[in-house]
This record gives structure tokens, C-alpha cells and sequence, in this order.
């Protein structure tokens, strides 16, 4: 299929029926085959991690996104709540920061 707004929004359906490793899938190759559309790919990518509790691969896709270009205004609250995420489970754990 050659028309990424068509994949975008089969990805992002991926995610909202749970499918999140398939999800993370679907928008890597979206990333790849339409690097245009790479900084919103890596922010769906890092929201399938975030709902995880994979709070640092978070971090990183969502700092990758805003790098590529994506709006950082808009990514910024789902990159502050993965940094708030990543705290509580190292205090939590008895870790240090």
C-alpha cells in the first residue's frame, strides 16, 4: 500500500484495539517506508511503550520524535508523564535517581 495516511490510521487502530506490539511494528515500517511521517511514528511508538510501563524506551521514542521533527508542544506532556513513570517505579524499587 503506498498511501501512509492509510497505514497511519491502521496502526493507529492496531493501538486502540490493544495490539501493541503490532502497533509498534506497523508504525516502524510506516517510519521507515515514509521518513515524513518518522516523528509521529516514533511518538505512537513511544506511547505503545509508555502504556507498558516501558517508561525509559518511552523517553527515548518520544525524544527521537521531537528530533525528527515532530511538535515537541504536543509531545511534551506524554514525555513528562514517562519521566514522572520512571521516578515513581525507582522509588518504588529503592533505587536512586
Amino acid at each position: 500500500m503506498d498511501d501512509p495516511i492509510a497505514l497511519l490510521d491502521g496502526a493507529a487502530k492496531l493501538m486502540r484495539d490493544g495490539a501493541l506490539a503490532r502497533a509498534m511494528q506497523a508504525f516502524g515500517a510506516i517510519a521507515v517506508a515514509f521518513p515524513k511521517h518518522r516523528g509521529v511514528c516514533l511518538a505512537q511508538i513511544g506511547a505503545a511503550h509508555h502504556q507498558l510501563g516501558e517508561f525509559e524506551r518511552a523517553i527515548t521514542c518520544y525524544e527521537e520524535a521531537i528530533a525528527a521533527g515532530c511538535d515537541a508542544q504536543i509531545i511534551q506532556d506524554n514525555l513528562d508523564a514517562a519521566r514522572d513513570g520512571q521516578m515513581w517505579r525507582r522509588l518504588k524499587n529503592g533505587e536512586g535517581f
